[in-house]
């Protein structure tokens, strides 16, 4: 994408920024193979772009933690937690041909998920991807941004009927059987009332 006749960096997003960094990377890495390629050393090129030459070697090596990262996020998320995946990966972190930080990070890495282990029973595996609950969380959102309301109130319960049969019987049967008041009174015992509640509960 260009603006201006200049190459443009990726946006990047107003939240999470340390997981979109690698598309940033990636494009400063290409500008520098590009001013390389083309033996771009001076001229307007150089003048915009060529201060990042410096920065090659560092570059290089943030790409090669971020792929470390992402690999083995990759194998845990897809297969889960278990000791024969924690081998694997250590197996897969020692292989690597790396060095400096990226050998320590790949070291901690490996460390992180050998102290994970004894936390799960022989044969047993746990999901380690959060992929469900922010989907769940994301049909919440879609749900509940039709109250004009925007806090926590008893639609919170959506939650545990989005997981659910929403059969035409399932949904009868639980309007017949909870009533509104019930509901209210759960979550009084249970929740935390809303900014609008704590105002009227202060000023009458």
């Amino acid at each position: 994408m260009k603006r201006r006749g200049q190459p443009q960096p990726p946006a990047l997003p107003v939240k999470a920024r340390w997981l979109n960094a690698k598309p940033v990377v990636n494009w400063a890495l290409k500008v520098i193979g590009y001013g390389q390629r083309h033996q771009l050393h001076d001229g307007p090129f150089a003048q915009l772009f060529g201060w990042l030459d410096a920065y090659e070697e560092l570059l290089q090596e943030a790409l090669q933690m971020i792929t470390l990262l992402e690999e083995t996020s990759r194998l845990i998320k897809h297969e889960g937690l278990n000791r024969r995946q924690v081998r694997r990966c250590d197996r897969k972190l020692r292989r690597l041909k790396i060095k400096g930080r990226v050998r320590r990070l790949a070291k901690l890495v490996r460390a992180f998920l050998w102290e994970q282990v004894p936390g799960v029973n022989p044969g047993q595996t746990f999901l380690d991807s959060s992929d469900v609950l922010e989907s769940l969380f994301g049909e919440f959102k879609a749900v509940v941004q039709r109250s004009p309301l925007h806090a926590i109130t008893e639609m919170v319960l959506l939650l545990a009927a989005l997981t659910s049969s929403r059969a035409q019987a399932v949904i009868r049967d639980a309007m017949e059987t909870v009533s509104a008041a019930e509901v209210r009174a759960w979550f009084a015992a249970n929740g935390e009332p809303s900014l609008l509640a704590k105002r009227r509960q202060a000023l009458g």
